[in-house]
């Protein structure tokens, strides 16, 4: 399956493919999983197994117990319990955060464990 979100101008702001999925008429709120990307136009990519979108609340949910991963810019980071808006503008882990972050100045990866971004 393949899904388009839109910014508030109504430009694509992400894509969003999986294996499968399903939508709630009523709501419009979807269920993706198997394989799931979400890609940004800026060049974020978030993968996992399952995802939710609630549409009233134009944001995306991921089963606590699910590993999700970012990456950004050359960084990763993974965790469970991710939520996030569709453009992953801004998003959060609940638990069990790692990353690996390039330093700006070239001197290198960091990771941190345990932290929440």
């Amino acid at each position: 399956m393949r899904v388009d979100f839109y910014d508030d101008r109504g430009q694509q702001s992400s894509e969003l493919t999986a294996r499968e999925g399903e939508i709630q008429l009523r709501s419009h709120n979807m269920t993706a999983r198997g394989n799931v990307v979400l890609q940004t136009r800026e060049g974020t990519r978030m993968s996992t197994e399952e995802i939710h979108f609630l549409n009233r609340e134009q944001k995306i949910i991921s089963p606590v117990e699910q590993l999700v991963r970012v990456e950004r810019g050359g960084d990763v980071l993974k965790g469970y319990g991710f939520e996030s808006d569709p453009g992953l503008k801004r998003f959060e882990f609940k638990k069990n955060v790692s990353a690996v972050v390039h330093t700006q100045s070239g001197g290198g990866a960091l990771k941190r464990e345990g932290e929440r971004r």
